[in-house]
């Protein structure tokens, strides 16, 4: 059993579908600049059968060799803003339903009203 094949296993299935589109859109980017695969593994700076893998969305394969063939294409400001705070409405409503519904003055700030 390859490394992919027992990783693989252990993933959810929209996990193991998002990184297959992820390499999909990472091969479309490449084929757009009309780089060779031997000319994109040399410029992330892996090996061509690394490119391959990473292009098929192997999701074995260090997440820096990902993030860097995104920043060769030019494509960095998608990195960016991938978990911008404010893209994170799960995150908002979450702190959202943690906020007290009623909020009092603290002691201190009371005795600093009174002359």
């Amino acid at each position: 059993m390859s490394k992919y094949a027992s990783f693989s296993k252990s993933l959810h299935p929209q996990v193991i579908e998002c990184m297959v589109q992820l390499g999909l859109k990472l091969k479309g980017a490449r084929k757009r600049r009309r780089w060779t695969l031997a000319n994109f593994a040399q410029r992330v700076g892996i090996a061509r059968s690394t490119a391959q893998r990473l292009e098929k969305g192997d999701p074995s394969i260090n997440l820096g060799a990902f993030v860097n063939a995104i920043f060769i294409l030019g494509l960095e400001a998608e990195i960016k803003n991938l978990l911008a705070p404010e893209r994170d409405t799960r995150g908002f409503l979450s702190v959202m339903s943690r906020e007290p519904k009623r909020i009092r003055e603290t002691l201190e700030e009371k005795n600093k009203l009174n002359f």
